[in-house]
């Protein structure tokens, strides 16, 4: 908050060609200008947050497919849509993945899509093969749905989820 988009666009652009993974998760018009021009960026988005950010609603798998597939192309390196309850799907240069799992629990999604992009970030930290890290993403998100307050789940609840976790290619 009270960054303008603009600049914080150009503080990614310029991070981007200095650091070698940069995970952008940010609504509205700063996310609007990353989609126009996402080059070496990782991004992680809702599906209602990148169709507002494309002009065109997500929806069903092939749209969503189609949205991560164009902005591959547009020069992403990595790009990750959550889909709340329903998973989240992610893409790269190697293919494309859909996690799914059925919550055992549900208290609140404050702070499952952060949550989400922490798992995330393991992908680079840990070298990680995506659909790997997609797991352990949507574990983190689905452990905070489970807490009352945002990132008050623990590793070992993560760890628990993990396994049940199901990731296929998409094609």
């Amino acid at each position: 908050p009270g960054v303008e988009s603009g600049a914080y666009f150009e503080l990614c652009r310029q991070l981007s060609e200095r650091v070698p993974e940069i995970l952008v998760d940010t609504p509205g018009h700063t996310l609007q200008a990353v989609v126009a021009d996402p080059r070496r960026l990782s991004i992680k988005v809702n599906r209602e947050e990148l169709g507002e950010a494309l002009g065109f609603r997500l929806k069903n798998d092939r749209d969503l497919y189609q949205a991560g597939r164009l902005l591959l192309e547009r020069g992403a390196r990595l790009v990750c849509i959550t889909l709340g309850r329903e998973g989240a799907m992610a893409f790269d240069e190697r293919g494309a993945w859909r996690a799914s799992f059925e919550a055992p629990h549900f208290v609140s999604s404050v702070g499952s899509g952060d949550s989400f992009s922490a798992g995330l970030s393991l992908y680079a930290l840990r070298g990680m093969e995506l659909p790997q890290a997609l797991a352990w993403a949507s574990a983190c998100g689905a452990a905070n749905a489970q807490t009352d307050l945002p990132a008050q789940f623990t590793l070992e609840g993560v760890e628990r989820l993990v396994p049940q976790i199901e990731v296929q290619a998409v094609v």
